[in-house]
């Protein structure tokens, strides 16, 4: 996925997720700080969002179920992959996240695994804890190899 990508998403389901959270377009378009124009505009499909937009409109809602399955993942790691690339992420339990996830690799006690929806990677530990994020498969190899590495030095 990339900013583009994110942008024709978020566009094209901004409608419902309005709906599913019982807001009328003036309550969206005044938290967002567009015209309900604008929010119009973007809901009949014949404008995209702005990045700005995208960006606010997930964070505001990023506790829709809608949203959350639409990108397959917690908007704000999307966005924040979207920006940095790649993060270590804070340690988070993940088990409501597995239909998303399929595993790619096992080192030691971590799980290197690619979200199906959205084709980003994580790396989780043996408790089930998110540990980093990154966009490309090499840069989740490469972490997971490392701490993979720690572990059994440690041992």
């Amino acid at each position: 996925m990339n900013q583009d990508r994110f942008i024709e998403l978020i566009s094209e389901k901004m409608k419902l997720i309005r709906i599913e959270k019982g807001l009328t377009q003036d309550e969206v378009a005044e938290q967002l700080g567009i015209s309900k124009k604008t929010l119009i505009q973007i809901e009949k499909g014949r404008k995209k969002a702005s990045w700005t937009v995208a960006v606010a409109f997930s964070t505001i809602y990023r506790d829709s179920q809608l949203l959350n399955d639409l990108l397959g993942d917690d908007p704000l790691i999307i966005i924040d992959l979207l920006i940095r690339g790649s993060h270590v992420a804070l340690q988070k339990n993940i088990e409501n996240e597995r239909k998303w996830w399929q595993d790619v690799k096992k080192a030691g006690p971590y799980v290197l695994q690619e979200n199906i929806v959205a084709g980003h990677y994580r790396v989780i530990d043996q408790h089930s804890q998110r540990r980093y994020n990154a966009l490309s498969e090499e840069d989740a190899e490469r972490f997971l190899a490392s701490v993979a590495s720690e572990k059994t030095a440690e041992s």
